[in-house]
């Protein structure tokens, strides 16, 4: 629900600032990409060995 609300807030900041729609679906789309990658390099790797 925190994550939904984040992107809620975000989506409603870019409207008060007036971008156009293919904007705020850039930034939307770059700030979600950005939050996978950083959550991706904080997890250590696993190695496969058995």
């Amino acid at each position: 629900m925190g994550a939904a609300l984040f992107m809620f807030l975000v989506v409603s900041m870019l409207n008060a600032y007036g971008f156009d729609a293919g904007a705020r679906m850039m930034l939307t789309g770059m700030i979600i990409i950005g939050i996978v990658i950083a959550a991706n390099a904080r997890r250590p790797a696993h190695d496969s060995h058995p």
